[in-house]
Order: C-alpha cells, then sequence, then structure tokens
C-alpha cells in the first residue's frame, strides 16, 4: 500500500498569518488544501524585535501591549476561519 503526499509530509500543511487580507487567503487555502490531503492545519506567526544595536534590549510599554493586541487579533482571526471549516482541536496531551 503507497502512502499519500500528506502522510509523507507528516500530515500537516503549514501557514503564516500576519493579519494582512493576503495572509487570510492563504490561511483560507491552506483549510481546503488540508481537508483535501485530510491533514490538517498549523498556523504559525511572527513578529520582528526592535533591534538593541548591541544593548540588552528594551520593551517599550506601548510596544508590548501593541504587540500582545496584534497576536491575540490573529489568534481570533485563526479561530473564526478553524470554526467556520469544522475543524477539530487538536488534543494536546
Amino acid at each position: 500500500m503507497s502512502s499519500t503526499p500528506a502522510e509523507e509530509a507528516g500530515g500537516r500543511v503549514v501557514v503564516g498569518v500576519d493579519g494582512s487580507h493576503d495572509s487570510t487567503a492563504a490561511l483560507g487555502a491552506a483549510v481546503r488544501a488540508a481537508e483535501l490531503l485530510e491533514a490538517t492545519p498549523v498556523v504559525v506567526t511572527t513578529w520582528l524585535q526592535p533591534p538593541s544595536f548591541g544593548r540588552p534590549p528594551v520593551w517599550l510599554p506601548d510596544l508590548r501591549i501593541e504587540t500582545e493586541q496584534t497576536q491575540r487579533a490573529l489568534l481570533q482571526e485563526v479561530l473564526v476561519v478553524r470554526d467556520e471549516a469544522h475543524i477539530p482541536t487538536p488534543d494536546r496531551r
């Protein structure tokens, strides 16, 4: 019995989101691709820490709050897409 491409790749479709219109479209495409491949969609995001130029990084309170708010908004966007696509929440045992 041969394996499917999803099984060979570990059964995941990875997509990055950044809050932009294009990343929302990519998220939807990744969910559809995961369905077709019978794979699990995995969503990732990152942020760029301001350069410190050799000194310890300084987190300005406004920057930290803005970063946390952005990450929460991205998470909410992902959860809406997940719920609309009826994707089960993975078991984290």
